[in-house]
């Protein structure tokens, strides 16, 4: 008789319930060095989960129309004019991507990305 096979358990916890992690990012306290460039952002989003839990609800807030989410993302993120080039972004759009609301397009799937690697995802509003 040929031996039952029994898949493992799958979690029930579904990615909203877990907790972000507790570094302190926050509108309250951008960068002192002030906001970093695309390389930069993309490197920190990969490498520290707590920037990128905070970072994808920010970008959230971006994309909802919260009206203090654009400062904030601007006191955090600024594309170069040398990052957008390397993107082939013709130079008279430059000011277009460095503003809030074409900006966050640059970083939003990747931030949203790494956040979910850990399960955490920000809330909807």
């Amino acid at each position: 008789m040929a031996a039952k096979k029994t898949r493992p358990k799958q979690s029930s916890k579904k990615a909203s319930t877990v907790e972000p992690p507790t570094k302190p990012y926050s509108c309250k306290n951008p960068p002192p060095e002030g906001p970093m460039g695309l390389d930069q952002t993309t490197n920190l989003l990969k490498t520290d989960p707590a920037f990128a839990f905070f970072m994808g609800g920010l970008l959230c807030r971006v994309n909802s129309g919260d009206p203090n989410a654009p400062a904030c993302l601007a006191a955090f993120f600024e594309p170069t004019d040398g990052e957008l080039a390397k993107l082939c972004i013709p130079a008279g759009q430059y000011s277009k991507y460095q503003k809030c609301t074409e900006q966050s397009i640059l970083i939003s799937p990747i931030a949203y990305g790494e956040a979910g690697k850990k399960g955490f995802r920000p809330k909807k509003r």
